[in-house]
């Protein structure tokens, strides 16, 4: 997993995993390319609500460069630190320990759905309201 780079077409790399994760990706460092708190901070809060989440913190290396760090540790099966709450079951520990990759993309998947729902909901209040005056204008 170290250094491997997922390009982004239209602008070259956008994501990789640095050097240093565990060897059995239980803890990686992952940089975003033009990125900045924003999403940063949005991803950090999301991800620690996964409660097989450990540690995840970001950081802005240097003001001037254009990249967003975000670290993730997850607990791996069997740690007694674990939550006694986190879902366990016995097909996940067989394929082996929650890797922070995977704890990414839950949380990408988990704030792009919070997204659309906070899209949605304002949309429909703001056509609800649209709607109530044109009501009002013509009663």
């Amino acid at each position: 997993m170290e250094g491997r780079a997922y390009a982004n077409p239209v602008s070259g790399p956008r994501f990789k995993t640095l050097p240093g994760a565990a060897l059995d990706g239980t803890a990686s460092t992952f940089q975003f390319a033009g990125e900045d708190h924003t999403l940063g901070n949005a991803l950090r809060y999301v991800v620690m609500k996964n409660e097989r989440v450990e540690f995840c913190g970001y950081s802005i290396p240097h003001p001037s460069e254009p990249f967003m760090n975000l670290r993730i540790q997850t607990y791996a099966y069997g740690n007694a630190d674990m939550p006694a709450t986190a879902p366990r079951n016995k097909e996940e520990e067989e394929v082996g320990p929650y890797t922070a990759i995977t704890a990414l993309e839950k949380g990408l998947d988990d704030l792009l759905a919070m997204a659309q729902h906070i899209r949605t909901t304002f949309i429909d209040e703001a056509e609800a309201i649209i709607g109530a005056g044109s009501d009002m204008e013509t009663g």
